[in-house]
């Protein structure tokens, strides 16, 4: 059985998965709001601070997929989705 993070709101998770991935290769991340197909989700934007090719940025985006994994947000039952640049 997974064990889930439960947070409390998008800043949390966002202060998670700094944390989670390391101060020195993030410069930004941002979240927004989706309502698409009437599925609501939450996007992470992650902007990383240098230039990877294309294994690293690989690498970073699978740690992402399993960090948000794992986490739910207490107050929200949106999907997290996320994106790597």
């Amino acid at each position: 059985m997974q064990e889930y993070t439960t947070l409390e709101n998008p800043t949390a998770v966002v202060r998670h998965l700094t944390n989670a991935l390391g101060r020195n290769k993030i410069r930004e991340i941002r979240f927004g709001y989706r309502l698409d197909n009437e599925e609501p989700a939450i996007k992470f934007k992650i902007w990383l601070r240098f230039p990877y090719n294309l294994f690293a940025r690989k690498k970073v985006t699978e740690k992402v997929e399993h960090e948000i994994s794992h986490i739910r947000l207490s107050t929200d039952s949106s999907k997290l989705i996320f994106q790597v640049e």
